[in-house]
């Protein structure tokens, strides 16, 4: 599965509209549709909120692994 499919099945599994993410990611809906629809990927600070948003990982989206589960973040204390 590919990276726009992963992102459309996250976005379907929080039941969000493409209009709701873009505006949570404060970009327009056309530059999120065209993550969706394969024309574009996100940058990276945007890659990492959109695995916030939907609580998978970023090597979900990527298809780096099949496991969803996001990963511990690391904090300094």
């Amino acid at each position: 599965m590919d990276f726009n499919q992963r992102l459309r099945r996250a976005r379907r599994a929080a039941d969000m509209t493409q209009e709701e993410v873009a505006h949570g990611l404060h970009i327009t809906l056309r530059s999120y549709q065209n993550y969706e629809q394969g024309r574009t990927s996100p940058p990276l600070h945007k890659l990492a909120a959109l695995a916030i948003v939907f609580n998978v990982s970023t090597d979900w989206l990527l298809g780096l692994t099949d496991d969803p589960t996001p990963h511990a973040r690391l904090v300094d204390e």
